[in-house]
C-alpha cells in the first residue's frame, strides 16, 4: 500500500530528543478527492505544531478549505508563544471569518468549511483548539481518553435536553456538524494536557473513529512499535474497514 500526501512540500516525520512524530494521509476507496490536510512543524524554541483539517463542500470546495487552513498554520509564528492556546483560538477564529468570506464572495464556494484540531506542543505541555467532528486522542497508561468532544448537532440537542445520553449515541445528528470553520460563527474550544513520558497523541479526521471502535485505536497503540508503524496501522485497518471516507492521522509519542 502506497500512503503519502497529496499535496507538496509536507513532512511526515519528525524526530526530536522529546518526542516522535508521523502523520498518514489517504482518500479512502469511496471519494475522488483527500479533502484532508495535515501539518507537522517545529519550532526554533523546540515546539510543535500538529493539525488536522477535514475540509466540506461539493464540487471539492473542501479541499480549498482545507488547504487555506493548512498554508496558514504552515506560515504561522508560533516561536516563543506566551499564550499557545491563546493563540491557536485566534488563528482560528481569523480563519473561519477569512474561508467564510471568500464562500460569500464567490457562489462556486458556497457552503465550503473545514474542520480543525490544532495542537502546539511546547515544553511537555500539549495546547489544542478544536472545530468540528475531527479527534485529539490521549494515550496514557493503557488508557485511550478522547480529549475533544465533537461540535455535532447531537451534541447540540442533548445540551438543549432535546436528546439523552444514550440517544445521543445513535442519533443520526451525531453525524451533523453544528460547527466548522468557515460557517462564519464557529466557537473554537481549547485547552491543554500536561504531558508524562510515554504518552501518546493521535489527531485524526472522522475516517478514523467513524470506522472503528476506541478499543480497537487502543489495541493499536498498545503494540510496542514506533509511532510511524502505529498510524500505519491505523490507516490499514480503517481501509480494511472500507475506507468510506478521507483519512488522516498525526500520532505524537512524548519520549521524555
Amino acid at each position: 500500500m502506497r500512503i503519502h500526501p497529496m499535496w507538496k512540500n509536507n513532512k511526515t516525520n519528525l524526530n526530536t530528543p522529546s518526542l516522535n512524530v508521523s502523520a498518514v494521509s489517504h482518500a479512502g476507496y469511496v471519494r475522488d478527492k483527500n479533502e484532508d490536510r495535515f501539518i507537522i512543524k517545529n519550532f526554533k524554541d523546540r515546539s510543535v505544531l500538529c493539525a488536522v483539517a477535514d475540509g466540506l463542500g461539493d464540487e471539492g470546495t473542501g479541499v480549498y478549505a482545507s488547504e487555506i487552513i493548512r498554508e496558514r498554520l504552515e506560515y504561522a509564528n508560533l516561536n516563543d508563544c506566551l499564550d499557545p492556546a491563546g493563540h491557536l483560538e485566534h488563528m482560528a477564529l481569523e480563519m473561519d471569518r477569512d474561508i467564510y468570506n471568500k464562500s460569500q464572495r464567490d457562489h462556486y464556494l458556497d457552503g465550503m468549511g473545514s474542520t480543525l484540531i490544532g495542537v502546539l506542543v511546547q515544553d511537555q505541555v500539549a495546547y489544542w483548539v478544536h472545530v468540528g467532528d475531527s479527534r485529539l486522542y490521549l494515550y496514557r497508561n493503557q488508557e485511550l481518553v478522547q480529549v475533544t468532544r465533537d461540535q455535532t448537532l447531537a451534541r447540540f440537542l442533548l445540551k438543549e435536553g432535546e436528546i439523552t445520553e444514550k440517544q445521543a449515541l445513535s442519533h443520526h445528528s451525531r453525524h451533523v456538524m453544528d460547527q466548522y470553520l468557515g460557517c462564519g460563527y464557529s466557537e473554537p474550544e481549547k485547552g491543554f494536557i500536561e504531558l508524562e513520558s510515554k504518552d501518546m497523541l493521535v489527531i485524526a479526521s472522522d475516517g478514523l473513529h467513524q470506522s472503528m471502535d476506541a478499543e480497537v485505536v487502543s489495541s493499536v497503540l498498545l503494540q510496542p512499535d514506533s509511532i510511524e508503524n502505529k498510524v500505519k496501522s491505523l490507516l490499514q485497518r480503517a481501509l480494511n474497514n472500507g475506507g468510506q471516507d478521507n483519512i488522516t492521522i498525526v500520532g505524537i509519542d512524548i519520549m521524555v
